[in-house]
């Protein structure tokens, strides 16, 4: 009974986790900026899970080796983040927030599959729910004038549509659109993969064109290009064991798919230079010159510097990539340390448990994080907690399905 009581509490934890996340994701920073954040609810319920589930210990050895590579480096990483801060000055809360991610899908991996630790028929539709909800809210906010909502320091703020600015933006509860579209891509993403959880095809249709249209909202055209590689992942899937029944007349059928696809690229070589990504090129290749000239980072001073970018007439003030950020922000070794975590987390995942939708889904996100700042650390614990519910959970459930069916048989 006392056990059911902690693994109750592990559940109860990870669903507040997620409830603060997506829907109130509140957060306390010192900076007045959206680049510094602190505290936050989502990471108090977050490091609460990760507690309780350790201090009980019901760990499994299949993924060992990994997770402690995977700690071996985020160990490193704080080092450098450490030395970095206390002989530089920087902001060491970012680590912090890193660590805690990493170490949530840590946490995760190891446990066992118990029902009340992580119980996927309550958490997923909890989940989908949450998503299902801040979307509405968002789009009512967007129809009723605001680009955004800010809650930060204990303080709801309503930020209007600005006039003067030269397109109108759909930020909902993040401080950047690509920040809002990272998340939506992994909304898509939960809907595609747990699609068993929607009742019908309708219900299922609805939710994906709930999420396109706030995409579309956001006025960001590499997430809407990137959400059409899920359900291109999707449906190589579907029709691989199929190869041999399709008639040759029937890939007619991809054409309705292509279309969009074809007319968002167009949209986007209207609005932007495509053989430059939008600029992006030439951005990249003097964020590499600016952090080989500030291989100690810039620290806090990220956010009110710019530097001018050749080829473009207009300055900067982030490096447009995930990434390159980490490493100009926080120094060479830390954003390189973070760069190889990340990268081991994506090629395991796809090692055990490969698959064109995983690896459209994967597609998908690497073209947000690699495009403009879309992840930033308050984002990055629910980040990791989403790759484990979509590239590890699937996985597992089907690999206790099999083994449950060969014992079924053994008995027989």
């Amino acid at each position: 009974m006392e056990t059911s009581i902690k693994w109750r509490g592990a559940n109860i934890s990870l669903m507040i986790f997620i409830f603060f996340s997506l829907v109130f994701p509140m957060y306390y920073a010192a900076f007045d900026s959206p680049y510094y954040p602190e505290f936050s609810f989502a990471n108090l319920f977050a490091g609460l899970f990760i507690l309780i589930v350790v201090l009980n210990r019901p760990f499994t050895k299949e993924h060992r080796t990994f997770i402690i590579y995977l700690i071996a480096l985020l160990i490193l990483y704080d080092i450098a983040s450490l030395y970095i801060n206390f002989t530089q000055s920087r902001w060491i809360w970012e680590a912090f927030n890193v660590s805690l991610a990493f170490l949530l899908l840590a946490v995760l991996l190891l446990s066992k599959r118990e029902a009340l630790i992580l119980n996927e028929q309550r958490i997923i539709p909890f989940t989908i729910i949450c998503q299902v909800i801040t979307m509405i809210a968002g789009i009512i906010a967007y129809f009723v004038g605001y680009t955004s909502v800010s809650l930060t320091n204990g303080k709801i703020s309503l930020i209007p549509h600005d006039p003067n600015y030269y397109e109108k933006r759909f930020n909902w509860l993040y401080f950047h659109k690509s920040q809002y579209c990272f998340i939506l891509l992994l909304f898509v993403a939960l809907l595609v993969v747990y699609r068993k959880y929607c009742k019908n095809k309708l219900l299922f249709i609805a939710l994906n064109l709930l999420c396109l249209f706030c995409i579309i909202l956001s006025h960001t055209y590499t997430a809407l290009f990137a959400s059409f590689l899920i359900y291109i992942g999707y449906f190589i899937d579907y029709i691989k064991p199929r190869m041999k029944k399709i008639k040759k007349t029937y890939w007619l059928l991809t054409i309705p798919v292509l279309i969009p696809v074809i007319l968002i690229v167009y949209k986007m070589a209207q609005e932007r230079n495509i053989l430059s990504l939008g600029g992006r090129t030439y951005i990249w290749a003097e964020s590499i010159r600016q952090i080989l000239q500030n291989p100690l980072g810039v620290g806090t001073d990220f956010g009110g510097i710019s530097f001018e970018v050749p080829g473009l007439t207009f300055k900067v003030f982030n490096c447009h990539n995930v990434f390159l950020n980490e490493m100009y922000r926080f120094s060479l070794p830390v954003g390189l340390l973070f760069t190889i975590m990340f990268a081991s987390v994506i090629i395991y995942s796809l090692k055990k448990n490969f698959s064109f939708l995983n690896l459209g889904i994967w597609g998908a996100l690497l073209i947000s994080l690699n495009m403009d700042y879309s992840l930033l650390g308050r984002e990055l614990t629910i980040t990791m907690f989403y790759v484990y519910i979509l590239f590890f959970l699937p996985y597992i459930s089907q690999k206790e399905k099999n083994n449950s069916i060969e014992e079924k048989q053994g008995l027989r």
